[in-house]
């Protein structure tokens, strides 16, 4: 047998794919361009929407490595940590850029475990000495700070100092948080009341502005009864009562909010079953014993001397406030002299619920001892004139016709409601307040600026009408 291959023919030569040229670079913007970028969008994230751009720079981070360094560099303004693996990686970035650490401007601490809070003690080692604000939120517990992390603390330069919510066992925990030369202080107290919490000792300090929050009167109370405090600086205070503890926490601090619910005084006491027949007779004595010891408290405080210079030593202002009502007690001083000028008593009413005047009346009639020269009341609610009890709007004529307000020389008066009446607002002042306003304190609005009053601006066809001559009565604004 031949062994010989047939004659096949031949495959026909497959045709090999020349490789097409690669195409030339596309131009890359050069490394300042893309830093202008990333510098503009830090900028806005300083101004509107923290969060979101906050989140775009965390994106800019991951483009590319010659983006990680500014990126960076703006993400190091504000640090939060959260756990020990927080704390790990920041100290080894540290450890590789020690000047990122003079880049934090703003510092967070939270807590997500509570059983494990061994590591917050080491945060106040790897910030600078310098912040503009440092923040310990929930669950932050001080009586478990380690001692050298507590004199850390002590040494840093803090210029806005915020707690919320942390856990302490001695006011004295969160007092040393007040020498770290901080111009403004917040701080929201826990829900358990200490029944042996200490005395807040008067320190000095730098403090221009301090916010104390509460959930209800008893934390308060329990605050006010061991509290001092003295600053370099003209003081002001502002304490805050989250009365409606079923909204969420920050609530309190908008008194704008829809959130419209009657105050807890109000749901517990029926305050129309309290008012007693012959209003003159109501006072702070007929309000619920929590509310008494709160006033009795904050005058205690708005008469203690807060700064050891002889100038300005008496606080500038103290306010209360809480979902619908603010009273604040301010004091002006005269130059460089020691001598206090005239004192001023504001009471603003976001919403005019019912019971609120007689409440403020009562208020009004216990701060009178005080000797105000000037009060200023602005009422505002969102309910129709119809909605009222007029003789209520009574109560605080008749505690600033108390003798202990002869001392007042001018009373203002700033009304905003819904369909108010067609009378002048120049009028309203007699109406509500008649026997202040024949005491002659209040003064006139001459400049009406309603576009519905019929006096100032009658309409085309209707001549202009006369000026009220005798004395308006309650029931010409109803």
């Amino acid at each position: 047998m031949d062994s010989t291959l047939p004659n096949v023919p031949a495959l026909p030569a497959q045709a090999v794919p020349t490789p097409l040229p690669y195409p030339p670079p596309r131009p890359q913007l050069p490394i300042e361009i893309c830093e202008i970028i990333i510098d503009y969008v830090a900028s806005t994230a300083r101004t509107q929407r923290r969060k979101e751009h906050r989140q775009t720079l965390r994106c800019c981070l991951q483009v590319c490595h010659a983006w990680i360094p500014r990126s960076q560099f703006h993400l190091m303004a504000k640090v939060v940590f959260r756990s020990r693996d927080s704390v790990a990686y920041f100290s080894r970035l540290l450890q590789r850029s020690p000047d990122l650490r003079q880049r934090i401007k703003e510092a967070v601490i939270k807590v997500q475990d509570a059983a494990d809070q061994s590591w917050v003690s080491c945060v106040p080692f790897l910030l600078p000495l310098q912040l503009n604000s440092l923040r310990l939120d929930r669950d932050v517990d001080l009586s478990l700070l380690h001692p050298t992390a507590s004199r850390r603390f002590d040494l840093l330069k803090v210029k806005e100092i915020d707690l919320a919510l942390v856990r302490y066992t001695r006011y004295s925990q969160i007092a040393r948080f007040a020498v770290t030369g901080a111009v403004k202080a917040t701080w929201f107290l826990q829900e358990d009341v200490l029944s042996n919490g200490g005395v807040i000792r008067g320190k000095r300090t730098a403090l221009k502005n301090v916010v104390v929050s509460a959930h209800t009167p008893r934390e308060l109370i329990a605050l006010l009864r061991n509290f001092s405090i003295f600053s370099s600086n003209p003081l002001v205070i502002d304490f805050y009562i989250d009365l409606l503890p079923t909204a969420a926490a920050p609530s309190h601090l908008d008194p704008r909010s829809s959130l419209r619910k009657p105050p807890v005084f109000l749901r517990q006491y029926n305050m129309y079953s309290l008012i007693p027949e012959n209003r003159r007779t109501w006072a702070l004595k007929h309000l619920p014993g929590d509310h008494q010891a709160i006033w009795n408290c904050l005058l205690r405080v708005w008469q203690m001397h807060c700064c050891r210079n002889r100038e300005e030593a008496a606080l500038k202002k103290l306010s209360i406030c809480d979902m619908t009502t603010r009273f604040t007690l301010s004091r002006e001083f005269l130059g460089e002299s020691s001598d206090v000028g005239p004192s001023t008593l504001i009471l603003q009413v976001w919403e005019m619920l019912d019971g609120i005047p007689c409440y403020a009346g009562a208020v009004l009639g216990f701060l009178s001892q005080l000797g105000f020269q000037e009060v200023n009341l602005k009422l505002r609610s969102t309910r129709p004139w119809g909605a009222f009890k007029p003789d209520l709007v009574l109560f605080l004529d008749d505690a600033l016709s108390l003798p202990n307000f002869s001392t007042l020389t001018r009373v203002t008066l700033q009304v905003s409601l819904k369909h108010p009446p067609s009378a002048c607002k120049r009028n309203f002042a007699p109406l509500m307040l008649p026997r202040t306003y024949a005491r002659g304190l209040m003064e006139l609005v001459d400049d009406c600026k309603r576009s519905n009053c019929v006096i100032h601006r009658p309409p085309p066809s209707v001549s202009p009408l006369p000026a009220p001559s005798g004395p308006p009565t309650i029931l010409d604004l109803w």
